[in-house]
């Protein structure tokens, strides 16, 4: 009996053709749904963070730290002299 092709679950994406199996998304990515062929970058503002089902999401920085780039897998901390009420 021949098995059909199967979405990638989320958190999880296959970039390949004819693949047996679907890559968990990196750090500073995440795939918010089913079938994904892409994973897609924090943007600026946001990291990305495993959640307890082991799926990583986007998360804004907290009040005195910010992400200037996207694809940031932490916030960098405000410097001493300087302040950031915006992630």
């Amino acid at each position: 009996a021949a098995s059909s092709c199967q979405d990638c679950p989320k958190g999880r994406y296959s970039a390949e053709i004819q693949t047996a199996t679907c890559e968990p998304c990196g750090d500073g990515h995440y795939c918010p749904s089913d079938g994904m062929s892409a994973q897609l970058p924090c943007r600026n503002g946001t990291y990305s963070q495993t959640n307890v089902n082991g799926i990583k999401k986007c998360t804004q920085c907290e009040v005195g730290k910010y992400a200037d780039e996207e694809k940031l897998n932490g916030c960098l901390s405000c410097n001493s002299g300087n302040f950031c009420n915006e992630p």
